[in-house]
């Protein structure tokens, strides 16, 4: 009962997260992508962001990949 009551929750606060993030819009986003890469063999393009080191490299790279639908 403990665990249904747990999942329970959980869906709730997935579909909670849609609304708002509906509910803020398009800006948010816009506020945080600095780029636009181009999707693979007429895919979607997906909008980064994308920071550069100050100075004279080289320097370590990080990338981060979020996955979309489950692709």
């Amino acid at each position: 009962m403990v665990l249904l009551g747990i999942v329970a929750i959980f869906i709730l606060f997935l579909v909670g997260s849609v609304l708002v993030d509906y509910a803020l819009g398009q800006e948010r986003i816009n506020a945080v992508t600095n780029t636009t890469i181009p999707g693979a063999n007429g895919g979607p393009d997906v909008r980064a962001y994308v920071a550069h080191t100050q100075g004279a490299g080289p320097f370590p790279a990080v990338i981060m990949i979020h996955e979309f639908f489950g692709a």
